[in-house]
């Protein structure tokens, strides 16, 4: 999908910012919808969707339920942004990386080491 944006002379030094608060606002709607969707397929019970700045991370999950992805997911394929957030609802059920937690995502997700691969290599791109 091709979106194109028409900023006025004097928005154009605030272009960047402009574009995160879109991508962040979309971010937070799409990523809320996937979530919901997966854990009504698959019984997961999450308490909040937050979106993230994280430098290091794609996703977290807290003790209490609550998810973090981070925003800029929202510009990578459907799939990968599907793929980071199944991980942090199976961490919902397994907290760890252990065999277990590999296995369930496996059996959800089964194409989960082409995700992580498609993160490492791409993850250049997902920036404003």
């Amino acid at each position: 999908m091709i979106m194109l944006f028409f900023l006025s002379k004097n928005l154009i030094s605030c272009a960047r910012e402009i574009f995160i608060n879109w991508y962040k606002a979309k971010a937070l709607s799409e990523i809320t919808n996937r979530a919901f969707y997966y854990s009504n397929k698959y019984g997961f019970e999450f308490s909040k969707i937050k979106i993230s700045n994280a430098k290091t991370r794609w996703g977290s999950c807290s003790h209490k339920g609550n998810i973090y992805i981070n925003w800029t997911l929202i510009m990578a394929p459907e799939d990968i942004l599907d793929y980071v957030i199944i991980h942090e609802l199976v961490h919902l059920e397994i907290p760890n990386h252990s065999k277990a937690f590999w296995n369930r995502l496996e059996i959800i997700y089964p194409n989960f080491i082409e995700a992580k691969k498609w993160l490492r290599d791409n993850a250049n791109l997902l920036k404003i």
